[in-house]
């Protein structure tokens, strides 16, 4: 029983850094110079279970500042998933209006 007690808290522990390791790939990859990199790092992201709020942080400020349009656009599709999140709502109404390409408003 205890075995079977310290193999189930080995594996929630690893769980636990495989999520926080995803989470700094994808915001890594959000922080590339290459728009293509910034889009891996938006479509990985939302891949993610849960977002943490460097995560959630970066597709924000993606969203809001980004050079790329479809980078943009890709982030604001990605925040989509954290909509149950009153603080993301807000956010990204708060960025939309600053938006000048159509599609994204």
């Amino acid at each position: 029983w205890l075995g079977a007690r310290e193999g189930r808290t080995e594996a929630a522990l690893a769980q636990k850094d495989l999520a926080h390791t995803r989470s700094l790939m994808a915001v890594s990859l959000l922080q590339q110079q290459s728009a293509i990199e910034r889009l891996r790092g938006v479509n990985y992201s939302a891949r993610l279970e849960r977002a943490d709020e460097a995560v959630v942080g970066a597709l924000l400020a993606t969203l809001r500042g980004d050079s790329s349009v479809d980078v943009r656009l890709a982030a604001a599709d990605a925040l989509r998933k954290f909509g149950s999140q009153r603080a993301v709502r807000e956010a990204v109404a708060e960025a939309l209006p600053y938006q000048e390409s159509p599609m994204l408003q």
